[in-house]
């Protein structure tokens, strides 16, 4: 899994509320042994997920609307909705690291439009398992792991940098502090009880409070001086919020952090970089 100056960072929260962090994301059942399941890409998942429980008897796990889990006799597999703009998104930089002798692996989740809680903290959850079930395969071919998240991917990664400490690096691009629910309120109505109450409520979600836990994980914080979609000033609170060690880079490139050759340079040179 592939997986961005210094500046007044945070000294980290309570304990109490690290353990709490890590509960949240917590994986029911660890420590486990690791188990692989199959996950199989399907062009409509809601007809896929009907043909298997009218077809074959399988009961829900769960469904997030694109990516579901389902369960055959006790076995689980999970579907997942193709999605042909992202089909081959981040493929080249993961040959790439495999050319270097890494061993990259390309991880599959979808979050829910704005605007339902218990969906989106579901998701989200999901997601973050997802990331984790992702480390649990490659301890059997690495012994040093790093995570690469770009913009929703970013904001997946700072939560795993607070409660995922196998992980030896992460490079998070285009996100910041505040991102989230600036681009939650502008997709909701304005002046509504509920959609502010859902606003509020991503604050739990807000990245700046896990990357601010400490820990030995080395943070890589990359960003386009001018992003249109991100601002700087998000990226750059973020940053500031992050416990050491970390570091900050800007690249001329847009939105996308994830193909300038020298962005990808600097995520090389943060994951091959001998452990201190």
């Amino acid at each position: 899994m592939a997986g961005g100056a210094e500046a007044a960072g945070h000294t980290g929260e309570p304990a109490a509320r690290r353990r709490s962090v890590r509960h949240t994301f917590a994986m029911d059942d660890e420590p486990r042994r690791s188990v692989i399941s199959v996950m199989l890409i399907v062009a409509d998942a809601a007809a896929a997920v009907a043909w298997y429980k009218s077809a074959l008897g399988a009961t829900d796990l769960w469904d997030l609307s694109g990516v579901a889990g389902l369960e055959i006799d006790g076995a689980p597999f999970f579907l997942h909705e193709a999605d042909p703009r992202k089909a081959t998104e981040f493929v080249d930089e993961a040959t790439s690291l495999a050319e270097r002798g890494m061993t990259a692996l390309l991880t599959a989740y979808r979050l829910p439009p704005h605007g339902d809680q218990r969906a989106w903290a579901d998701a989200v959850r999901a997601a973050v398992l997802t990331q984790r079930r992702g480390l649990d395969v490659l301890t059997a071919w690495a012994d040093r792991l790093c995570y690469f998240g770009h913009s929703g991917g970013a904001a997946l990664g700072a939560i795993l940098s607070a409660v995922e400490p196998r992980l030896f690096a992460l490079a998070l691009a285009s996100y910041g502090s505040g991102t989230l629910k600036r681009i939650a309120a502008a997709s909701l109505p304005q002046n509504d009880p509920v959609a502010d109450a859902y606003v509020e409520f991503l604050h739990r979600f807000e990245p700046a409070s896990y990357v601010a836990v400490p820990g030995a994980r080395r943070l890589l914080f990359q960003h386009r001086s001018d992003d249109e979609i991100v601002y700087l000033s998000e990226g750059l609170r973020l940053f500031d919020a992050a416990a050491e060690p970390k570091e900050w880079r800007e690249y001329p490139c847009g939105h996308d952090t994830s193909t300038p050759p020298q962005a990808r340079a600097d995520r090389v040179r943060l994951f091959a970089a001998t452990p201190q």
